[in-house]
Parts: C-alpha cells; sequence; structure tokens
C-alpha cells in the first residue's frame, strides 16, 4: 500500500492517489471506532475525507487526514422498511497515516 507515496508526494494527484489506496486498502482498516460516540458501527459506504496536512521528515511521509462518516444508532423504529428505521448520526475522526521510507510500512493512529 502506497507504494508511489515518494513520486507522487508533490503532484497534483496525490489527494487522489491517497484517496484510492485507501479505498482499496479498505477504510473499515482505518481506526475510526474510537472516534465513535454510540454504537461504533459505521456506515462504510458514507466514508469521506481530506487531507488536512503532511510532513516529510528524513525517515517518514506523515498525512493527516480528517475522515467523515456517519455512525449507525442502534435503537427501534416502527415500519416494515428497514431502510427507514435506521438512524445515522455525522462523524468526524482525525488520523495520522505514517509511511516509513525504508520499508513502506504504513501505520495509522488516531490524532487526540
Amino acid at each position: 500500500m502506497l507504494s508511489q507515496i515518494a513520486s507522487l508526494w508533490q503532484s497534483e494527484d496525490f489527494s487522489k492517489y491517497l484517496k484510492d489506496s485507501l479505498k482499496a486498502f479498505g477504510f473499515d482498516n482505518l481506526p475510526l471506532k474510537a472516534c465513535c460516540k454510540h454504537s461504533a458501527v459505521i456506515d462504510w459506504n458514507s466514508v469521506d475525507f481530506d487531507i488536512t496536512s503532511k510532513q516529510q521528515t528524513k525517515d517518514y511521509y506523515r498525512v493527516f487526514i480528517g475522515v467523515f462518516f456517519q455512525e449507525i444508532l442502534p435503537g427501534c423504529a416502527c415500519s416494515d422498511n428497514s431502510e427507514e428505521a435506521q438512524t445515522t448520526e455525522n462523524g468526524y475522526c482525525q488520523i495520522i497515516i505514517k509511511v516509513d521510507k525504508k520499508d513502506n510500512t504504513v501505520e495509522f493512529t488516531n490524532a487526540f
């Protein structure tokens, strides 16, 4: 994952590359549940993010992202249609993506 980060770091295509890479990796691998206030059940189709900043050090690339998602709330609703009965709440989480320059290992942490 993120094997082309060095070549695209300064490119206008970096944001698209990062978004495509994270979608391929799976948003469910991001540490979003710690940012949930209720059920920690996330509608993965609702996940989107913006890059808030990025840094490069001698050893690492760090990308700070703000992740927007909807948390599915537990509860009961009187409806025959389960789609209508589902209640969600907007959520937000700040995550740091750290990529090691030597071996391209990727680490995700919450930026509390």
